[in-house]
């Protein structure tokens, strides 16, 4: 299957500085751009909802009347392609927010949201919305703000899209996605399978350029895990394609 550069969108999120050598803010974490009173004001109005592994959030081209924020697990974005394909376009993670956009624009959303792994929600609704904004100005130049943010995160991928083949996505991939574990290596905790969906490619394509990285002693790969043994040599790969 040829990668589809017009769904591959990858998260460009992170919590904590990442191994690609960027410090990153929480680009997508509303309290960090609330004051303490509208983040309170903020958990009073919003409904708590817990999802189970794989529940749905909201259907693919059902209208946005909701929007939601993380208060812990995951949240997948996938599309679903007519012909029966399917790609995971996004992630979020802890503390994010997502359903923004069909939300304020009353569109139908492009992608279906679901659970990966126990997550709990804090659902904001149309009327409780308004309330806000009214009460704390804050609230709604932080929601166009992260908006804009949404924006920029697009408008780059689509640049690297154009211009990067395979090789590189992966890597910067794989360098934007690792976490420290606790005897200190970057660890990416996504399997092949995943990676596949992500980017619209077989496993076998997925596997074939790993092994390319293994080669080179760049990555070791782990079950359901990629470690990035060799940092510097990952971020030259993400410059330039490899041999």
């Amino acid at each position: 299957m040829a990668v589809s550069n017009l769904h591959q969108m990858e998260s460009i999120l992170t919590l904590t500085r990442t191994s690609d050598g960027r410090n990153r803010d929480r680009r997508f974490n509303l309290f960090d751009l609330l004051s303490e009173p509208a983040q309170n004001a903020f958990s009073r109005a919003a409904k708590t909802r817990v999802l189970q592994d794989g529940q749905v959030v909201y259907h693919q081209d059902e209208p946005g009347q909701e929007m939601f924020r993380i208060v812990s697990g995951e949240i997948r974005l996938f599309f679903h392609h007519p012909d029966g394909r399917q790609l995971l376009f996004t992630t979020y993670k802890s503390g994010e927010c997502f359903g923004l956009l069909s939300f304020l624009v009353g569109l139908p959303s492009q992608y279906g949201a679901e659970a990966y792994g126990e997550v709990t929600l804090q659902v904001l609704g149309q009327r409780q919305y308004q309330m806000l904004r009214a009460q704390h100005p804050i609230f709604h130049d932080a929601v166009v703000e992260l908006l804009c943010r949404h924006i920029r995160g697009l408008t780059t991928f689509v640049v690297d899209a154009r211009l990067d083949d395979f090789t590189q996505s992966l890597a910067r991939r794989l360098l934007e996605s690792a976490r420290l574990d606790a005897d200190g290596r970057h660890v990416v905790h996504q399997s092949q399978a995943e990676l596949s969906l992500l980017f619209g490619v077989s496993r076998q394509t997925i596997n074939k350029t790993l092994k390319q990285f293994e080669e080179r002693g760049l990555v070791e790969v782990e079950y359901g895990a990629v470690v990035l043994t060799n940092i510097k040599g990952l971020r030259r790969a993400r410059r330039r394609s490899m041999p």
